[in-house]
């Protein structure tokens, strides 16, 4: 016993000093370049989202915010790389519901464990997609379409999206349930690829973002037949949602927020949640984002950390059977 006591008290004074240094690391926090990695390309609308609040971010903190997209595998490879960072507050990860809710149940292998790989930071707001065709199409509103896809037989209509995984591809999977025939996903390496096909005549419509398919809409090239969220658009006012369309209690909307890898301090996340959250209710950064499209709802700024633990285990719980019923796999 002697003999160990000595050791004993060394372990008990290198766990001291351990906890010493972790609470004067986050207590001085930040002191360098705050690095934030996107899934998204970019330019896209969810790298859009990250690059506005880590701007806003960068001015709030005194430091530099730098944004850097990695892309592959329907944004797993940057969330892979999110799960092995660091956890001292200095690599943050944009998430979305697509990368820690949709990609485990769509892929074998992701690198990441949803929640035992991350501490969520903020919610701050969510992406409603937009039900799209050519000006040239015949349909002309979400009841032609659901009357269309019904009368089948399964796959005869088609829609390009993103990737698997992606929010569009996922809208299309809830709608083709709700309808009872599931339409033809065609899958594209990236948003901009996939409305290209759409505009080219290569399947038959998208379940695009409003930020992305703001500007074809406004120019005739697209015409909107419906809007996947709850409620209607503030900047298309005039566009009924996908609900209200003929498929009573469709809500297809993906929530964007920034989480951190597990183990970051707390008193990190809760300072990163406080700046988040009033950089979010800034009337210049809300009208900005709610002009470009996004979802900034009340009730999203000021959702905890805790409550959007919540929510992503409410998802993790949700989804699988969706996805399983659907039939949707990696291709």
């Amino acid at each position: 016993m002697e003999t160990r006591r000595p050791l004993l008290c060394m372990i008990w004074i290198l766990m001291t000093m351990t906890m010493s240094m972790s609470s004067s690391a986050a207590e001085n926090y930040p002191v360098r370049t705050v690095t934030v990695i996107s899934p998204f390309a970019p330019g896209s609308a969810g790298d859009n989202f990250a690059r506005t609040i880590s701007d806003s971010l960068a001015k709030e903190i005194g430091k530099p915010v730098v944004v850097e997209s990695k892309l592959g595998a329907a944004g797993s490879v940057a969330t892979a790389a999110g799960a092995r960072a660091k956890p001292d507050g200095y690599t943050l990860l944009f998430a979305s519901k697509g990368t820690l809710v949709v990609n485990p149940l769509l892929y074998s292998d992701t690198g990441y464990d949803s929640e035992k790989d991350f501490d969520m930071i903020a919610l701050l707001g969510g992406l409603s997609n937009m039900l799209v065709v050519r000006s040239d199409s015949p349909f002309t509103s979400v009841q032609d379409v659901v009357n269309a896809v019904k009368r089948g037989p399964a796959e005869k209509y088609s829609y390009s999206s993103s990737g698997s995984g992606s929010s569009i591809h996922m809208a299309g999977v809830v709608f083709g349930q709700q309808v009872g025939t599931m339409m033809m996903h065609v899958p594209y390496k990236g948003a901009t690829a996939g409305l290209t096909a759409l505009l080219g005549g290569y399947v038959d419509m998208g379940f695009y973002s409003i930020p992305i398919v703001e500007a074809q809409v406004r120019a005739g090239l697209l015409k909107p037949l419906g809007v996947t969220s709850k409620t209607r658009s503030v900047i298309f006012p005039n566009v009924p949602t996908i609900a209200e369309s003929g498929l009573a209690g469709y809500d297809e909307t993906t929530w964007l927020g920034f989480v951190a890898p597990k183990g970051t301090p707390s008193e990190i996340i809760q300072y990163l949640h406080g700046k988040m959250q009033a950089i979010v209710q800034t009337p210049e950064v809300r009208e900005k984002l709610i002009k470009q499209g996004y979802d900034i709802d009340p009730y999203l700024p000021v959702i905890s950390p805790a409550s959007f633990s919540r929510l992503l285990r409410d998802d993790l719980a949700k989804w699988p059977a969706i996805i399983k019923a659907s039939g949707a796999q990696v291709n």
